[in-house]
């Protein structure tokens, strides 16, 4: 553009100064030469002067009037100049200048402004055309709408010139029609040529539109059939740029900008389908070189005409730098976009195949229900009436049990008496070789009245009959008896028996006849199984429990056998012939009983070093009282496969109106509609009702309505004590727990949270 400005830039050349100087000459000097000449030299007459002076006024006023005509066309043309500037840079482009001639640099600033105007106004209508475009491409769906020639063009790529085409995962995510739009929009978009590549390196779909483009193509497919090379499905053009472009970018998941050796440029951007990347999408852009040089090693590398490519060439049509940034961002859109509609179409296919095969797999698991739910009807049948038997038989047993037991009992006790009654001589003398034979009887006696008890015991507990009277009970005087009781048996074996006893009283909510039983048991085995040394018997009170343990330095037990311990009918090291006898029962009794205290046992032992028995109770407190009677009463429901809900009343009276725990004491005692049948209701702290009713849990709503009307009108009567406050919380079994602690728990928070 500089070269066309130059006349703009020199408006005062030397043929314009020639003009001005001429035009000031035909003004100013001849005019003034020929007044001189009138006025000085003009000789004559007077007639012959008054004939030349008009002559030349008239000459001289010609002469005048061409010098202002020169002068007046440049004023004109500079300000018509102006105005067309001033409407250029306005944006006002005019067709032409239309100025008026006469000067010399006139008409070429003309022609240089019409060149310039004529320049602009192609570029500007070019520009608005790719403006248009743009718009519309930025502002149209994709759809499977695309012209026909470019679809049938794909379709035949794909079947005739890629192999596999129809294995494509793009291809059956996106679908040929909508992937043809895509690539054609692009195509269309740079007048060029576009390709999907799949994630193997196979080329799906191409579409080609430039002359340039086309030619190579067509060329580089013939080369390769020529040379007995297989075509690739978008042609030859620059096949093995494209192929390594795609490659790189599935590889590296990064859009790939590369020279194709074509001439142009390959530009790809990766498809990702979640977190992998299924192909890649790319098009080619850029101009094709011109130099002679680069046009005829394109030539031999296609075997084309150079003449033909150098026409191409310098046909082709290029395109702004903004318009390829527009087709890679929408390229890459685009690529997402694929990316997203195959993932979901693999999913939806995986889905399919699900539910066909769910279907299937119904139809078979129908068929199968049916036949498990006849067998499960069957078997069931049979389950209950092994369990009819069974309980027939258990109860069989026990009723044998008790029955034998008891009839026992009896006889053995008239046996008993009579051989004490033998020893003490009141039927008559006695050898000593009799008194022997009398003493082994009695102690086989006892013996046998031991595994009656024990029997009777255990049958007993499994039926769930077992009842404890309990009672404040102070272990160490317990402990003290037991050991009392047993000294002799160990003195008669060479055994230290020691008490290992606090000084203050510890005591407990339970049984005694029960708790010395386990005391009993367990001393009378570390008696029996130490051969020497000493058994230990300690009681001391142990966070909120009390602690008993019996320590012997008897044989000891290896640790697989101290699971066995308390299971019925367990004998560890027992050998035929003489040696410890006995049912296997004590130890089971014994871990029954604690337990039936809330209790727990446990052993510890070594070969060799001795066995530590080792059992805790918990201490007594009003809380462990109440803990112990919700057991028992726990222990009933659960004999009868019954329901049980603990509720938990709080009360709260009137200010002035006395202590609420007496009143609490009253309603317990006189209110029969709060307490009925079967229910327990204990006192619990200042104000509060605990009550254990045997309460189906939906109807535990309506009898906490009944509760709370019930308790006031009963106020009302007994004292006279009106606007009576009654918040309720409960729990039931087994909902809520199957441990009296946890339903306690959470009674408590039904209870905070009604409040």
């Amino acid at each position: 553009m500089t070269h066309l400005m130059n006349p703009l830039l020199s408006l005062t050349s030397r043929g314009a100064r020639y003009q001005i100087g001429i035009a000031v000459a035909l003004i100013t000097v001849i005019p003034l030469l020929s007044a001189a000449y009138l006025v000085f030299v003009e000789p004559g007459s007077v007639e012959s002067a008054l004939l030349r002076r008009p002559l030349i006024v008239l000459l001289l006023l010609g002469v005048m009037a061409s010098g202002y005509l020169l002068i007046s066309i440049y004023p004109t043309n500079i300000t018509r100049l102006r105005r067309y500037l001033e409407d250029m840079v306005n944006g006002d482009m005019p067709e032409k200048v239309d100025l008026l001639k006469g000067m010399a640099d006139i008409p070429a600033i003309e022609r240089s402004m019409n060149f310039i105007i004529e320049k602009l106004g192609r570029r500007v209508s070019r520009m608005e055309h790719e403006r248009k475009r743009i718009e519309w491409m930025l502002s149209r769906n994709v759809t499977p709408s695309f012209w026909k020639q470019t679809r049938d063009s794909l379709r035949v790529a794909s079947r005739e010139g890629v192999s596999g085409a129809s294995s494509s995962v793009v291809l059956r995510g996106v679908g040929e029609d909508m992937l043809a739009d895509i690539i054609g929009d692009i195509a269309e978009l740079l007048e060029t040529s576009a390709a999907v590549y799949e994630q193997d390196g196979r080329c799906v779909l191409s579409v080609v539109l430039s002359d340039w483009c086309r030619c190579l193509d067509e060329s580089g497919r013939a080369r390769l059939q020529r040379h007995g090379g297989a075509a690739c499905g978008d042609g030859a053009l620059c096949e093995a740029s494209w192929s390594r472009a795609a490659s790189q970018c599935v590889a590296g998941g990064e859009p790939v900008d590369v020279a194709c050796e074509g001439g142009i440029r390959l530009y790809c951007a990766p498809i990702p389908a979640g977190t992998r990347i299924v192909g890649a999408l790319g098009f080619g852009y850029g101009d094709p070189p011109l130099d002679d040089e680069a046009l005829a090693r394109i030539a031999a590398r296609y075997e084309v005409s150079l003449a033909d490519l150098r026409k191409k060439a310098e046909s082709y049509e290029s395109r702004p730098t903004f318009i390829v940034s527009v087709a890679k961002h929408r390229l890459l859109t685009l690529a997402r976009l694929i990316g997203a509609i195959t993932e979901r179409r693999e999913a939806e296919e995986v889905l399919r195949q699900s539910e066909e095969e769910l279907r299937r797999h119904r139809s078979h698991l129908e068929e199968l229900v049916e036949e498990r739910a006849a067998e499960l009807r069957a078997a069931n049948e049979r389950l209950t009436l092994e369990v009819e038997e069974r309980r027939k038989a258990e109860r069989l047993k026990d009723e044998f049990v008790s029955t034998v037991s008891h009839e026992l009992r009896t006889p053995l006790a008239i046996t008993r008496e009579g051989i004490a009654l033998m020893r003490d001589g009141i039927t008559g003398a006695l050898t000593e070789k009799q008194g022997k034979v009398l003493a082994t009887l009695e102690n086989n006696i006892d013996r046998l009245s031991r595994i009656i008890n024990d029997l009777l015991d255990i049958s007993t507990i499994e039926a769930g009959r077992m009842s404890l009277i309990r009672e404040r009970v102070n272990m160490a005087a317990l402990v003290r008896q037991a050991v009392s009781a047993l000294e002799p048996l160990a003195k008669r074996k060479g055994i230290q028996l020691l008490a290992d006893l606090p000084s203050a009283d510890v005591g407990v909510y339970g049984d005694a006849d029960r708790i010395m039983q386990v005391l009993t048991n367990l001393i009378d085995n570390a008696i029996k199984f130490t051969a020497q040394g000493s058994v230990r018997v300690a009681a001391f009170r142990r966070d909120s429990g009390v602690e008993c343990t019996v320590a012997d330095t008897g044989i000891g037990l290896a640790g697989p056998d101290l699971p066995k311990l308390f299971k019925k009918f367990v004998q560890i090291g027992r050998t035929p012939g003489a040696g410890h006898k006995g049912t296997g029962l004590g130890l089971a009794i014994a871990k029954n009983i604690v337990e039936l205290h809330r209790g727990r046992i446990s052993v510890e032992s070594e070969p060799g070093k001795g066995t530590t028995f080792r059992f805790v109770l918990p201490a007594y407190s009003d809380e462990e009282v109440l803990l112990a009677q919700m057991s028992e009463k726990l222990a009933a429901v659960k004999q009868k496969l019954g329901n049980l809900s603990v509720f938990l009343i709080r009360i709260t009276l009137p200010e002035g109106q006395g202590r609420e725990d007496r009143w609490v004491r009253q309603l317990i005692e006189e209110s029969s509609a709060l307490v009925r049948g079967s229910d327990l209701a204990l006192s619990r702290g200042p104000g509060e009702v605990l009550v254990l009713a045997e309460v189906d849990p939906a109807l535990i709503p309506a009898v906490c309505e009944r509760w709370r009307r019930q308790i006031a009108k009963d106020f009302a009567q007994l004292g006279g004590i009106p606007d009576v406050k009654a918040d309720i919380g409960y729990a039931s079994y087994p909902a809520h727990g199957v441990a009296v602690e946890d339903l306690l728990r959470s009674a408590e928070i039904s209870l905070a949270n009604a409040g």
